[in-house]
């Protein structure tokens, strides 16, 4: 059985307690162009449409410009010549 919150001027989201965020969104709109950037950016890593475009639901009910951010983030990584590679915070001592 699912549990509805109940925020005042917030959407009402069920509580779950991993994925599928999208769940109880079916009502919303999202962004045509952000959502199908979203699902082919998803098959990267299932071969399902279906879950590709779940998947992008939950990141898009999240943050409605998700994957617009993702791809500046991406260029902005491949742009700097600089990084050669993230310090490893298990390494790392203060």
């Amino acid at each position: 059985m699912m549990k509805l919150s109940f925020n005042i001027g917030k959407i009402n989201k069920p509580k779950r307690k991993c994925g599928h965020r999208s769940i109880g969104y079916e009502n919303v709109k999202f962004n045509k162009k952000e959502l199908e950037k979203g699902i082919e950016i998803e098959l990267e890593h299932t071969c399902d449409r279906k879950m590709a475009e779940t998947i992008a639901k939950d990141h898009l009910s999240e943050f409605d410009k998700y994957y617009t951010y993702l791809e500046r983030m991406e260029k902005l990584l491949e742009s700097n010549k600089k990084i050669k590679s993230l310090p490893d915070k298990r390494k790392t001592k203060i």
